[in-house]
Protein backbone atom coordinates (compact mmCIF):
# COMPACT_ATOMS: atom_id res chain seq x y z
CA UNK A 1 0.00 0.00 0.00
CA UNK A 2 2.78 2.46 0.90
CA UNK A 3 5.89 2.94 -1.25
CA UNK A 4 9.05 1.53 0.32
CA UNK A 5 11.06 4.53 -0.91
CA UNK A 6 10.15 8.07 -1.93
CA UNK A 7 12.73 10.33 -3.55
CA UNK A 8 12.96 14.03 -4.23
CA UNK A 9 15.81 16.02 -5.78
CA UNK A 10 17.67 16.05 -2.46
CA UNK A 11 15.96 13.52 -0.20
CA UNK A 12 15.38 9.82 0.11
CA UNK A 13 12.59 8.65 2.40
CA UNK A 14 12.90 4.96 3.25
CA UNK A 15 10.53 2.74 5.16
CA UNK A 16 11.61 2.90 8.79
CA UNK A 17 12.16 -0.64 9.99
CA UNK A 18 14.82 -2.84 11.52
CA UNK A 19 15.89 -3.69 7.96
CA UNK A 20 16.59 -0.06 7.03
CA UNK A 21 17.86 1.22 10.38
CA UNK A 22 19.99 -0.61 12.91
CA UNK A 23 18.20 -0.10 16.24
CA UNK A 24 21.49 0.48 18.06
CA UNK A 25 22.57 3.11 15.51
CA UNK A 26 19.23 4.87 15.90
CA UNK A 27 19.50 4.79 19.68
CA UNK A 28 23.12 6.00 19.54
CA UNK A 29 22.12 8.97 17.37
CA UNK A 30 19.41 10.00 19.78
CA UNK A 31 21.78 9.72 22.72
CA UNK A 32 24.52 11.82 21.09
CA UNK A 33 22.43 14.57 19.55
CA UNK A 34 22.42 17.86 21.43
CA UNK A 35 19.28 18.86 19.54
CA UNK A 36 17.26 15.64 19.84
CA UNK A 37 14.35 17.38 21.58
CA UNK A 38 14.02 19.80 18.65
CA UNK A 39 14.55 17.03 16.08
CA UNK A 40 11.70 14.97 17.54
CA UNK A 41 9.35 17.82 18.50
CA UNK A 42 6.77 17.03 15.80
CA UNK A 43 7.08 13.25 15.87
CA UNK A 44 4.49 10.98 17.42
CA UNK A 45 7.08 9.54 19.80
CA UNK A 46 9.65 10.90 22.23
CA UNK A 47 13.39 10.20 22.19
CA UNK A 48 14.06 6.67 23.39
CA UNK A 49 15.67 6.12 26.76
CA UNK A 50 17.04 2.65 26.02
CA UNK A 51 17.98 0.51 23.00
CA UNK A 52 14.99 -1.72 23.86
CA UNK A 53 12.61 1.24 23.43
CA UNK A 54 14.11 1.85 19.98
CA UNK A 55 13.74 -1.82 18.97
CA UNK A 56 10.16 -1.88 20.27
CA UNK A 57 9.29 1.30 18.37
CA UNK A 58 10.71 -0.10 15.13
CA UNK A 59 8.73 -3.29 15.66
CA UNK A 60 5.51 -1.23 16.14
CA UNK A 61 6.26 0.75 12.96
CA UNK A 62 6.66 -2.52 11.06
CA UNK A 63 3.40 -3.95 12.42
CA UNK A 64 1.44 -0.79 11.56
CA UNK A 65 3.00 -0.78 8.07
CA UNK A 66 2.13 -4.44 7.52
CA UNK A 67 -1.45 -3.76 8.65
CA UNK A 68 -1.61 -0.73 6.26
CA UNK A 69 -2.35 1.55 9.22
CA UNK A 70 0.62 3.88 9.05
CA UNK A 71 3.82 4.66 7.16
CA UNK A 72 6.87 5.92 9.01
CA UNK A 73 9.90 6.89 6.96
CA UNK A 74 13.57 7.50 7.68
CA UNK A 75 14.53 10.74 5.96
CA UNK A 76 18.05 11.10 4.59
CA UNK A 77 19.73 13.39 2.10
CA UNK A 78 20.18 11.43 -1.14
CA UNK A 79 23.96 11.58 -0.81
CA UNK A 80 23.99 10.46 2.84
CA UNK A 81 23.41 7.14 4.56
CA UNK A 82 22.34 8.35 8.00
CA UNK A 83 18.79 7.59 9.01
CA UNK A 84 17.75 11.15 9.83
CA UNK A 85 18.54 14.62 8.60
CA UNK A 86 20.31 16.95 10.99
CA UNK A 87 18.91 20.20 12.33
CA UNK A 88 21.13 22.16 9.94
CA UNK A 89 19.80 20.21 6.96
CA UNK A 90 16.22 20.92 8.02
CA UNK A 91 17.07 24.63 7.99
CA UNK A 92 17.83 24.31 4.30
CA UNK A 93 14.10 23.80 3.66
CA UNK A 94 14.33 20.01 3.50
CA UNK A 95 11.13 19.82 5.53
CA UNK A 96 9.28 21.81 2.87
CA UNK A 97 10.65 19.58 0.11
CA UNK A 98 9.59 16.44 1.98
CA UNK A 99 6.07 17.76 2.50
CA UNK A 100 5.71 18.83 -1.13
CA UNK A 101 6.63 15.31 -2.28
CA UNK A 102 3.82 13.79 -0.18
CA UNK A 103 1.33 16.23 -1.65
CA UNK A 104 2.50 15.26 -5.15
CA UNK A 105 1.97 11.54 -4.48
Amino acid sequence: MFPETIETDRLRLRRLSRETVDPLDAYAHDGKSDTIEEETRYLSWSPHGTPKETRDALRRFEERWDDAEDAVYAIVPRDCHRYTASRAEWREAIGDEREARFVDE
